[in-house]
């Protein structure tokens, strides 16, 4: 993939959440959408529910990465052009795909516009304090859309090249202009922006959800912290929140991989109860349109590019590690199917939404625990690595 290098990008067309807000004429200015109109803070949290990427780069990423190979068969062949464009590292020009780069671009900006949305009829009102647990939320939704963009389309972060490589833009402001140019700026920079907005909405933000394992809360936002300071190099601050996300006695909110694993791997089952709401160790779960739920699972679907018993048995899940055998060592069990290469943990649901039945048509669905315990030990380990305290738990 060419990374982009111009320094200037055109602003998105305004998102929903603007066009909604603005019009040309009294017509106009009747909203269609009166949940759009907004007057009180639980409208404002009405409203955030959207400031939630309605999207996840997985399945663009393993495509890209190390883990997935060539798989050589005469009846094994790539899902859609998307995944050979995206597994040859060719420019991708396919954009139907949900998880394509322009439909990710276009699911984390209109997040923050959502977002930005937000934040400017909070600013705009006398009764701000009122907001705090909305206002929270809303910047730390805009910072997580543009830290996970920077995942995607900026080179990985080093704090000694940092100043000269390219950001992204970062739109703190409903957009009134269409096409306006905004300066990507530098890659520092954009670290700055998202840490700026990821502080102060750490500080406001509430946990008062009637579902707050799909909101940003405390425990979301020190996760957020963790990882975002383990990119930024800062690894004493990513320790710091790693201890707030798993306190003195990580056991208790990590994830039971045994009792998982006694579990079917048959249909949803392991993958529903892996992103469960009522499991400890999940902190943020993100619903997205996505087809990577059953692309990386055997099936011969997609089965050309996958994760096959190659990699699995030397590299990854079955590799031997300096613990001994991964699989067994880690409680785990890999499923596999012996009619084609894919070696994998059912972690993730494939729920299609269906909008005609007659016709066949629908939506496929996954859930991705963004931000899980598991996870934030890890990244802490890593930064007690990275840092040289080689003695720590």
């Amino acid at each position: 993939m060419n990374i982009i290098r111009n320094k200037y990008i055109a602003a998105l067309p305004l998102a929903v959440a603007s066009l909604a807000l603005a019009s040309c004429n009294d017509f106009l200015n009747k909203y269609p959408d009166s949940r759009m109109d907004l007057k009180t803070s639980s409208e404002v949290s009405q409203l955030l529910v959207s400031a939630y990427p309605a999207a996840h780069p997985a399945y663009l990423t393993e495509m890209y990465s190390d883990n997935t190979d060539e798989q050589m068969h005469s009846t094994w062949s790539a899902f859609d052009r998307f995944q050979e464009q995206a597994y040859q590292w060719k420019d991708i020009d396919e954009v139907r795909n949900a998880e394509t780069p322009y439909q990710l671009w276009e699911a984390h900006y209109t997040a923050v516009a959502t977002a930005n949305e937000a934040i400017a009829h909070i600013n705009s009102v006398n009764n701000a304090h009122d907001y705090d647990a909305q206002m929270g939320e809303a910047l730390l939704c805009r910072a997580f859309a543009m830290f996970q963009l920077s995942t995607v389309f900026c080179q990985a972060y080093d704090k000694t090249t940092a100043q000269n490589n390219l950001g992204l833009a970062y739109p703190t402001e409903p957009e009134k202009v269409v096409g306006r140019l905004i300066e990507r700026g530098t890659l520092a920079q954009l670290y700055n922006n998202i840490e700026k907005d990821l502080l102060q909405g750490l500080e406001l933000v509430g946990t008062k959800y009637a579902r707050p394992k799909f909101h940003f809360t405390k425990q979301a936002a020190y996760a957020f912290a963790t990882r975002f300071y383990l990119y930024a190099q800062q690894y004493d601050k990513a320790v710091k929140y790693a201890d707030l996300v798993l306190g003195e006695q990580p056991t208790d909110v990590l994830r039971n991989w045994t009792e998982w694993n006694r579990l079917g791997p048959s249909g949803n089952v392991q993958p529903n109860a892996f992103v469960m709401a009522s499991n400890n160790a999940n902190i943020l779960l993100l619903p997205v349109p996505s087809e990577w739920g059953v692309i990386s699972i055997p099936t011969l679907l997609g089965s050309k590019y996958a994760h096959g018993q190659l990699l699995s048995k030397t590299e990854t899940l079955q590799a031997a590690g300096p613990w001994g055998d991964s699989g067994n060592e880690m409680l785990y069990s890999v499923t596999y199917n012996n009619g084609v290469s894919k070696y994998a943990l059912r972690k993730i649901p494939y729920v299609p939404r269906v909008l005609d039945v007659s016709a066949g048509i629908g939506i496929p669905y996954s859930e991705f625990a963004v931000f899980n315990t598991d996870a934030t030990l890890l990244e802490r380990a890593e930064a007690y690595a990275l840092s040289g305290q080689y003695d720590k738990p």
